[in-house]
């Protein structure tokens, strides 16, 4: 997968005062993609669910300061009492993908949540991984 338009991060605290802030573990393979992709836009931007085409945008900067940013989303998340999620991209419609944190289960669940109205949750994939794997690759 190629990422085009990356940012770099402005502090390389950010993900320790997020975790402060929300108390929320950033998982590493996360952090990863952020550090590297910051921000940034994949190639191709489509995955499959069900034999079903979705598109992404691109993953939420986690400068604060940006337009689409993780920090603005997990205000959002909270203002609408959407618990135990991280989101971390969104699509072209203003919904995000985010993680789901279920303590029952030893990985998070990757899941859409609707924007407007009733908020949505939709399962895409059981994992990180599944959810990567699913991306189109031409």
């Amino acid at each position: 997968m190629e990422w085009k338009y990356a940012t770099p991060l402005q502090s390389k605290d950010v993900f320790q005062q997020f975790e402060q802030r929300y108390h929320v573990s950033v998982p590493t393979p996360l952090r990863e993609l952020v550090e590297a992709h910051n921000g940034a836009y994949p190639l191709p931007p489509t995955y499959v669910v069900d034999g079903d085409v979705h598109e992404v945008k691109a993953l939420l900067s986690w400068n604060e300061e940006e337009d689409e940013n993780v920090w603005d989303a997990m205000r959002h998340m909270q203002y609408e009492q959407l618990h135990n999620v991280l989101p971390f991209m969104n699509d072209n419609f203003g919904n995000w993908i985010a993680l789901q944190f279920d303590p029952l289960e030893d990985e998070a669940a990757v899941v859409w949540i609707e924007a407007e109205e009733k908020h949505t949750i939709e399962p895409i994939a059981p994992s990180w991984e599944a959810f990567w794997a699913s991306f189109q690759t031409t």
